[in-house]
């Protein structure tokens, strides 16, 4: 019996809120809980991840991809991304310092 993930199964690199939802919240049964009641914006994560496909499949050279967007846009960019890894690590930490993979999980 081998132990462990298929991270080809897992995602594909595109990871956005919805994905986030699906794994976190009805595959695991972990709550996304803002971190430190800071939320972040679901627009801003799908903007990222648009950037970043188009930056990895070479769609777009990276002074391209920036160039439409001005400094504090790519700082709420920043801050939202910030904020969802910072809310999503938080919710997992506390989903495993209080044993909640304990209860009943959704159907995988």
């Amino acid at each position: 019996m081998t132990k462990g993930y298929d991270k080809k199964k897992l995602f594909n690199g595109n990871i956005d809120c919805k994905l986030i939802d699906d794994m976190a919240q009805k595959k695991l049964g972990i709550e996304i809980k803002p971190y430190k009641n800071k939320s972040y914006e679901r627009k801003h994560i799908l903007q990222m991840k648009n950037i970043r496909n188009d930056l990895a499949h070479g769609n777009q050279a990276f002074n391209e991809a920036s160039s439409g967007l001005a400094l504090n846009e790519l700082q709420e960019l920043l801050v939202s991304t910030t904020q969802l890894l910072n809310s999503l690590f938080s919710s997992i930490d506390s989903y495993l310092q209080n044993e909640y993979y304990l209860e009943n999980v959704p159907k995988r």
